[in-house]
């Protein structure tokens, strides 16, 4: 993290998305973002089924915030069911490897991690 109170880069992000995600001639907001922090989904990942997209790992090396295996899991079915998930290229691999994390579902997104980074942690 870049040192802010979470409040603060929660607010910072839902205002930079909310105006990212509107139409300019119409000035109508087409798409929905709630931001959620990992702890929240961890803490209740099943909240995802209330979204038809999910998105994980926008921050550069997603800020060292992985998601634990039980919220691992539940997107692995979220997918399975056919639902959308972006996530950004440092939450695969990076220091995380394939072992933690969405290294542990890299294979969904055809994503092959170089063996230096394949670490255990």
């Amino acid at each position: 993290m870049d040192g802010r109170p979470e409040q603060l880069q929660k607010e910072v992000i839902q205002k930079t998305l909310k105006h990212m995600v509107k139409i300019q001639i119409l000035g109508r907001q087409i798409i929905k973002v709630t931001h959620v922090s990992t702890r929240e989904f961890e803490n209740n990942p099943n909240m995802i089924w209330n979204y038809d997209v999910m998105m994980h790992g926008t921050w550069d090396g997603n800020a060292r915030d992985k998601i634990n295996n039980n919220g691992i899991s539940v997107i692995e079915e979220y997918i399975k069911k056919g639902r959308g998930v972006l996530t950004g290229h440092d939450s695969i691999g990076d220091v995380y490897g394939t072992k933690v994390g969405m290294g542990r579902i890299r294979n969904y997104f055809n994503i092959k991690v170089r063996k230096p980074w394949s670490c255990i942690w």
